[in-house]
């Protein structure tokens, strides 16, 4: 982001670095705001999916912002880091939370780190061959590495809305049932 506003958007140093320090102010108030929310819900699949899908538009408008709309920059870059470092620093941390409270994972607890660390590491990889791809695609063309990043953005929101309706479907599956043995109880009464 930052040698995209320095060299096509012509942003001097300091302002880029303004706007860098932006999208991590998003991430971080975003992180906050999220795991709140994902705990308040009890499903973290209804936070991630909708930010995963914020997060496509927010790159597509880089490419339609010009010099005349440059300031529109300062809103959309923590807008970005909510959408895009807050699902990652979720996911990252969810997944240990999640298995420490699991009952098979008593007397097993080393267990965790060894899983947190193939979670970290695995979207650490990706994210260092992502960090190459773009690397090659902005020799070619900023709009690529653009396409490679919504490309991306699309596929984690296909993958995690498959799991939102999941998530939906046993919840309405256990609200079925559970209304179901309470008209059965009322009849019974």
């Amino acid at each position: 982001m930052p040698l995209y506003l320095s060299s096509v958007m012509g942003f001097e140093g300091k302002v880029t670095g303004v706007l860098a320090s932006m999208f991590d102010v998003g991430g971080l108030l975003g992180g906050i705001a999220v795991g709140h929310i994902s705990d308040r819900l009890r499903s973290r699949t209804y936070i991630l999916t909708p930010l995963v899908a914020l997060g496509i538009p927010l790159l597509v408008s880089f490419l339609l912002i010009d010099a005349h709309t440059s300031f529109l920059f300062f809103l959309i870059i923590p807008l970005l880091g909510l959408a895009i470092s807050s699902p990652t620093n979720l996911v990252a941390s969810m997944i240990p939370s999640d298995l420490a409270q699991r009952t098979e994972m008593e007397g097993n607890r080393r267990v965790l780190g060894t899983i947190t660390g193939i979670v970290v590491g695995t979207g650490t990889i990706w994210a260092g061959l992502g960090m190459l791809v773009i690397g090659w695609l902005q020799d070619v063309a900023w709009t690529w590495v653009f396409a490679f990043l919504v490309g991306n953005g699309v596929l984690a929101a296909v993958l995690l809305g498959v799991e939102t309706r999941k998530a939906y479907r046993e919840i309405a599956r256990n609200r079925k049932s559970s209304l179901g043995l309470e008209l059965e109880e009322k009849e019974l009464n």
